[in-house]
């Protein structure tokens, strides 16, 4: 995806990156709380940006604020409290849905120019149609996306979860984990992540379908930001290259996914398209 359009519409100081510095000893659930109340803010600092459409990467940075919150909140399970904690669980859950198809859309358009360019010359024009169609439906959505990022809904569930986050931490704590420390707990989790990542990669075949590659990403997805968000706890020399291959993967894992799930769409627009009498086979 390209830069921001202008540096200048950007939050002061703003960055998508969580930098926190604890100690091993302390209470994971004091960590785990502080560092989504850091992923909050960068939530949160995106939100008008994307409502007014002001450039893709305002909701590019919300998603993966989102998918880093709901990773935290459910690869960190006995940390906080329950039944609340699954509550929200679901809730961004459903943020993540809302938010997906005026992404999926951003995506389509920013790359339009180089798919088209893939073309024979003579069929280039015949992609028209498809582009004015990706337009007007991402007009649509982003209203859609703006009015739900206004309501009740969504600011409540933000007001509610900062509120939980800021809860005292008890000496009595009901979840199991949360007095563990934070290092015991994020090695534990981390390393449960990547056998998962080992066992889904060492199970794939040149015959393995997209959903079981989508399969893998998300857990290599998980491992990452798991990896990321307890960065400060190992050496950089030792956690960085493990963390810039994790990406290299994903970089390829989610090209390979855009195009599976491209292609689905195109076939349904076509027969849209064509049954609107605005396209022609080609």
């Amino acid at each position: 995806m390209h830069t921001p359009t202008s540096l200048a519409q950007r939050p002061a100081g703003y960055t998508t990156k969580v930098v926190l510095e604890f100690v091993p000893s302390a209470r994971s659930d004091r960590v785990v709380a502080d560092i989504l109340l850091a992923l909050l803010e960068i939530l949160q600092a995106n939100v008008e940006g994307t409502r007014a459409n002001l450039d893709t990467e305002y909701l590019h940075d919300l998603r993966v604020a989102v998918r880093r919150t709901r990773t935290l909140s459910s690869q960190m399970k006995g940390v906080l409290p329950e039944p609340a904690a699954s509550h929200f669980r679901e809730r961004f859950a459903w943020l993540q849905q809302v938010t997906g198809p005026v992404r999926d859309l951003d995506v389509y358009l920013a790359r339009f120019g180089s798919y088209r360019a893939r073309l024979p010359e003579q069929l280039r024009d015949d992609l028209e149609p498809l582009r004015e169609f990706l337009l007007a439906r991402h007009a649509r959505e982003q209203a859609r996306l703006a009015a739900m990022l206004g309501a009740l809904d969504f600011t409540g569930l933000l007001d509610d979860w900062r509120t939980f986050l800021n809860a005292p931490r008890t000496d009595c704590p009901t979840a199991p984990e949360a007095e563990r420390p934070i290092k015991a707990l994020a090695d534990a989790r981390i390393w449960r992540a990547a056998k998962r990542v080992r066992r889904g990669g060492r199970s794939l075949t040149s015959a393995s379908s997209s959903a079981e590659l989508h399969q893998l990403r998300k857990r290599c997805k998980k491992l990452r930001y798991l990896m990321e968000l307890f960065g400060a706890l190992y050496p950089p020399a030792q956690i960085t290259p493990l963390v810039e291959e994790l990406k290299g993967l994903l970089e390829q894992l989610g090209d390979f996914q855009d195009l599976a799930v491209q292609a689905g769409h195109l076939e349904a627009w076509a027969e849209e398209l064509h049954a609107a009498g605005t396209a022609g086979p080609r």
